[in-house]
């Protein structure tokens, strides 16, 4: 009995000699604060999540590692040497030392892995409790009932306080709007929404005074959890305040914790004048209707009434960034929103839409890298905005930050389940990271939600193609010439696949009457149309159609597409150096090979030899 234990303390004492054990304490303790640390510091620098998985894999790893190095290795006033050995170990003891060392490094190890798997089940489970909250437009209770738009508005803003709040999710302004005066039941309307808890009200407002009555549903088990009524002076304070204090008592009964500076986001005014918010309220449901003119006319009248109003200045840069796709004088119209954008921040450096427009007006100029610390700064303020999550995964995309945005296509499809965009955005990105699979699926829920959404339908056909599978292609095809026939998606889905069958006759009447459809003012195909008359031997159209494209290609945007048009034009013509040249020149913009990640499969570069993207 007295060797076993002399031997163990023998060991205990070498460990000790070594600083083993003191080396395996602090490697813990310095690991468990790295790995709360990347665990705060990952989302929010809105990093993929296979950075965090990644530094939890290096920490384990390093492990054991830093408990040989003790070992073998010993610090000295000289620098490292190895460790000297000591006469006083004997073999079977060193033998000993070297199992007992094994089992520490298992036992620690194990540890550590065990904490992490804890804590990422009770991050699950946290997850699953997260409050997922859907306001429905209120109900308009006024004696003239033309107060829809106010009420719809209210309603909107008691949504848009709520989304500042981050221990809480809450279903977007579109996936709500359909259930206006619904008959379904609370719980239908929940399980479709995917809400836990649904808030209804109604609004009476007259000449002087405004009456808003609020009830909060559990929708497990469509028991009214709260509910008030406020009867207010019409004033824009007190209705920002009476928002204010239905978001406050909202995240209350449902448990959700506010921060110090969420809590002063929800008592903030706006804009001292009712009528400007008057205004504004309407000025949105003209833009939701695509009614721009009319939107950007009333948020104009908003301004007039209060010229430091930020949100009638954000909303107005919205529209006119709109306009910019819907209009010709796309420039004028992006400046313009350049220009509103600024003046909301300037307004209110707080407030995340000034931040989410300005980079939208960005996009939309070709400022792609300028418009990244304008969607990060407001996702820092309103992180569960799934419009401005989607429209920075959309941006990583066409960066060719490819990890980066399917991160953020993820979280705006988990914000928003029910927008087809979110889940074709995730398509996109396995599309061009070439993991067909996934690409199919995020498609196919795209379009159990909108069976006949266009993006879905065509990329879908698309992923195909990549995949080899083209008689499923041609399927598609045939569904998109039965739900969408003659729209533009039909005509450039129909012509890309006779290009890909060498059917340059066929892919000439399809991409000529896209490029005739004004509907569709952006997917005019020009490198596809000269490619096609160049094949048929018909130069002068093909000729005019490079003059076309060179003409109107703008090589200062940031964005990819002139560069890889130009490119087709100089592939055809032979010059090979010139098209490489500015195929390279595209990559170097964010192109990953677009729509054909294996640029090997696409039939406008059937002319270049050789190609390594």
């Amino acid at each position: 009995m007295g060797k076993p234990r002399r031997t163990v303390q023998a060991v205990v004492s070498e460990l000790r000699r070594r600083r083993v054990l003191r080396v395996a304490a602090v490697y813990a303790a310095v690991g468990f604060v790295v790995l709360q640390v990347a665990e705060l510091l990952v989302p929010a620098l809105l990093l993929p999540d296979w950075i965090f998985r990644a530094i939890v894999v290096a920490t384990l790893l390093g492990f054991p590692l830093a408990l040989v190095l003790s070992w073998a290795i010993e610090m000295t006033p000289e620098g490292p040497r190895r460790t000297a050995r000591t006469g006083g170990l004997s073999a079977a003891s060193a033998r000993a030392t070297l199992g007992l060392g094994f089992v520490l490094v298992v036992f620690l190890g194990g540890a550590m892995g065990w904490w992490y798997l804890q804590s990422t089940e009770s991050e699950m489970d946290a997850a699953e409790r997260t409050p997922v909250i859907a306001v429905l437009p209120f109900e308009d209770m006024s004696d003239a009932r033309g107060d829809e738009h106010f009420a719809a508005g209210v309603a909107e803003d008691i949504l848009n306080h709520l989304a500042v709040i981050r221990t809480m999710r809450v279903v977007p302004r579109q996936s709500v709007a359909r259930y206006a005066g619904s008959e379904l039941g609370v719980r239908e309307i929940a399980r479709e929404l995917g809400a836990t808890h649904l808030v209804l009200g109604s609004l009476r407002r007259d000449e002087e005074r405004v009456l808003i009555g609020v009830q909060l549903i559990d929708a497990s088990s469509d028991r009214q959890l709260w509910s008030d009524r406020y009867d207010r002076e019409l004033t824009a304070g007190a209705i920002f305040e009476t928002q204010g204090e239905v978001a406050r008592r909202v995240a209350q009964v449902v448990g959700a914790r506010l921060t110090a500076d969420e809590r002063g986001r929800l008592a903030s005014v706006p804009t001292a004048s009712v009528t400007a918010y008057d205004y504004v309220l309407q000025g949105r449901q003209y833009a939701y209707r695509e009614q721009l003119d009319r939107a950007a006319a009333l948020f104009r009248q908003a301004i007039e009434q209060d010229s430091t109003y930020a949100e009638a200045y954000a909303e107005l840069s919205f529209v006119y960034s709109a306009m910019e796709g819907a209009q010709s004088a796309g420039e004028h119209w992006v400046d313009s929103a350049r220009v509103a954008a600024r003046t909301a921040i300037s307004l209110d450096p707080d407030f995340a839409g000034g931040y989410s427009t300005l980079a939208l007006a960005q996009w939309n100029g070709g400022q792609l890298r300028r418009a990244v610390p304008n969607y990060e700064r407001a996702l820092r303020l309103q992180p569960n905005d799934p419009m401005a999550v989607w429209g920075f995964a959309f941006l990583q995309w066409n960066l060719g930050h490819l990890d980066q945005a399917l991160a953020l296509a993820r979280r705006a499809e988990r914000l928003a389940p029910d927008r087809p965009a979110n889940s074709a955005l995730v398509g996109r990105c396995h599309l061009s990271l070439r993991q067909y699979d996934e690409a199919e699926r995020a498609y196919l829920r795209a379009l159990r939600v909108q069976p006949d959404n266009a993006w879905a339908l065509g990329e879908l056909g698309l992923t195909y193609v990549n995949a080899g599978r083209l008689d499923e292609a041609e399927d598609v095809l045939a569904t998109i010439r039965r739900l969408l026939s003659n729209s533009p998606t039909h005509f450039l889905a129909a012509g890309g696949m006779a290009l890909l069958r060498g059917d340059y006759e066929e892919a000439r009447v399809h991409f000529e009457r896209s490029y005739a459809d004004p509907s569709a003012p952006t997917a005019r195909p020009y490198g596809e149309l000269g490619f096609v008359y160049s094949r048929l031997g018909r130069t002068e159209q093909a000729n005019a159609m490079w003059r076309r494209l060179a003409s109107e290609a703008d090589t200062t945007d940031e964005r990819n597409g002139a560069m890889r048009s130009l490119a087709v034009m100089y592939a055809v013509r032979g010059d090979t150096a010139e098209a490489l040249r500015l195929l390279d020149r595209a990559y170097e913009r964010g192109w990953r090979g677009w729509p054909y990640p294996d640029i090997r499969l696409n039939p406008l570069f059937a002319d270049l030899s050789l190609i390594h993207i």
